[in-house]
């Protein structure tokens, strides 16, 4: 039986008791715990993934991942206690002020007369919550449960499936597991969108995740086919990719030829989540046009050029290890000098079938590397004069 499932069902029980038990006070202070927890793990994530990866061998966007989720975890049990405490410090004021003095002088004689058995306290305890209030507190601790356990599922199905990737092993995902990384994946996207103004990496991330073996061994059978490469070094490509008008570049054969690709196509359906194929490919024509020409932007500073053409990266690039990407900070650092590329406006615009001789048609590009009297590198399209 799917462990994600189990997980998953267990999570959703132990909040409805827990919500029933302590009723609602203590399930909205969860809530508020998480929020702020949130909140904190997002400032002081990068700091926290560094002190991690100087400490231990994780690396690149598997330390930030491991920190970030370590970092969520620690402080949303701190701010549980601390919220808990001060909602029942309220809680208690609040009852001190409408008690009537009957009732406290009841209360006083009542404990004078007889010491109460701990059995009696707990139960006291438990009567002062109102049926109301666990009924709310059991149906908010179910949600919390559910919410915990897909998050919970998500992890355990990534994480399986990152070291089943690294010893070969495939495995199809249960209905249970694909829904939990849909759910995941789309909060990963919203929360990059409005905390970090792009969702590109982080949603290319979890798309990759959904099933890394399935998916790296997708991306190796693309590269390995040709049809990427015929694609990039094609000359109409490359003008109609510098034209930023992503219509020009999905009306190029070379975009059907690599549309028409098995691998690539069910990538690119995983990553744009369209169900016309017209609209997946127009997204998909977009987004290609998008991230090319932010490559561009960048592709000749000695940093990239010094990254790309590194060992470990081009080891990586060879064994299309997942495990090993992640664990990298110079795959890390040559996706934020993409991703911090000013963005191109781009248009899907239609154009007239002539060439325009606006933009040039470019042949295979070649970048040159040399070092100058000083020993700075340069590099660049042309060689040095």
């Amino acid at each position: 039986m799917d462990i994600s499932f189990i997980l998953f069902l267990s999570l959703i029980a132990i909040g409805v008791f827990k919500g029933f038990k302590s009723g609602w006070i203590k399930i909205v202070s969860q809530v508020v715990s998480l929020l702020l927890a949130y909140v904190i793990t997002y400032i002081f994530v990068d700091p926290f993934a560094g002190f991690l990866s100087s400490i231990s061998p994780l690396k690149g966007l598997l330390a930030t991942m491991v920190g970030g989720l370590g970092l969520f975890v620690i402080t949303s049990s701190i701010t549980a206690i601390i919220v808990t405490r001060l909602l029942k410090l309220l809680t208690k004021k609040s009852s001190k002020k409408t008690m009537p003095s009957s009732a406290i002088e009841s209360s006083i004689d009542s404990t004078v007369a007889i010491e109460p058995t701990r059995t009696a306290r707990a139960s006291s305890r438990s009567n002062a919550i109102g049926t109301n209030d666990k009924i709310i507190g059991a149906i908010l601790g179910g949600i919390l449960g559910a919410f915990s356990g897909v998050f919970i599922g998500w992890l355990y199905t990534a994480g399986s499936q990152i070291f089943m990737q690294q010893r070969g092993d495939v495995k199809e995902l249960t209905t249970f597991q694909q829904a939990s990384q849909t759910i995941v994946n789309k909060l990963a996207e919203v929360a990059a969108t409005n905390l970090a103004g792009d969702s590109t990496l982080v949603e290319g991330s979890g798309v990759l995740l959904t099933n890394p073996a399935e998916n790296m061994r997708r991306l190796k059978n693309v590269q390995k086919s040709g049809v990427l490469a015929r694609f990039f070094n094609s000359g109409s490509v490359q003008q109609a990719l510098s034209s930023r008008n992503a219509k020009r570049v999905l009306d190029t054969d070379e975009f059907k030829r690599l549309f028409a690709n098995n691998d690539f196509n069910a990538l690119a359906k995983q990553f744009s989540k369209f169900d016309s194929n017209q609209a997946l490919e127009k997204a998909t024509a977009i987004k290609i046009t998008e991230l090319w020409n932010q490559i561009d932007q960048v592709r000749y500073s000695s940093e990239f050029q010094d990254l790309l053409h590194s060992a470990e990266v081009q080891s990586m690039s060879r064994s299309y290890n997942l495990f090993s990407m992640l664990n990298s900070d110079k795959v890390e650092r040559l996706l934020e000098l993409i991703a911090n590329a000013p963005k191109p406006d781009i248009k899907f615009d239609h154009y007239s079938s002539q060439l325009d001789s606006s933009v040039p048609i470019q042949k295979k590009t070649e970048v040159y590397r040399w070092v100058d009297e000083n020993g700075k590198v340069h590099y660049s399209d042309k060689k040095k004069q």
